[in-house]
């Protein structure tokens, strides 16, 4: 992230793409959503062997704002398909002890600033699911280590982050948690 420039960065994955108006649509939402947040999200379809939206996408509606204390069950777990602040973003590491949700954590505890995050419905994520199940997440699900590491690092430094900035474990981040159990 260091070496990103601009006001927002996004970490697009290499063998996925973005609709041809993503960044239009992004930038000319960002206008809008003006310094209220630090998120931008789009929703994420899949293609290749599988085709389709993922599970969440209705909530895109429209293009707006979502403050997580009204409307806590929309959580977000994919960096990839969101468009962060730089600035902002630059405050924060990526665990490395995490070889998955490593991005989960991050871009929560990221919405967790402002407690607000931008949608836009207008756009797509595409996100290749192979047909092979080699993929990494594919492979990592079959070993034990893959949950007890998430449990032990991402699922309780979130539930800490949230606990020592706003005294509880908010809603937002409960869903989080029971949506990506």
């Amino acid at each position: 992230m260091k070496y990103t420039k601009g006001k927002w960065i996004n970490f697009l994955d290499s063998d996925d793409k973005l609709e041809s108006n993503a960044l239009e649509e992004i930038y000319s939402n960002s206008l809008d959503f003006d310094e209220d947040i630090d998120v931008i999200s789009i929703p994420r379809y899949q293609f290749d062997a599988v085709e389709g939206p993922m599970t969440l996408n209705h909530k895109f509606k429209g293009n707006r704002v979502v403050n997580i204390f009204e409307e806590y069950d929309f959580p977000r777990t994919p960096v990839n398909s969101s468009f962060l602040r730089r600035e902002t973003a630059m405050k924060f590491k990526f665990n490395k002890d995490l070889i998955i949700s490593e991005d989960s954590l991050f871009i929560n505890k990221l919405i967790l600033e402002k407690c607000k995050f931008g949608v836009v419905g207008t756009t797509r994520y595409f996100y290749r699911k192979r047909l092979e199940e080699d993929s990494l997440i594919n492979t990592k699900k079959l070993e034990k280590s893959y949950y007890n590491l998430r449990m032990e690092i991402y699922f309780k430094e979130l539930i800490k982050y949230s606990i020592k900035k706003y005294g509880s474990v908010l809603k937002y981040i409960q869903s989080v948690l029971m949506y990506d159990l």
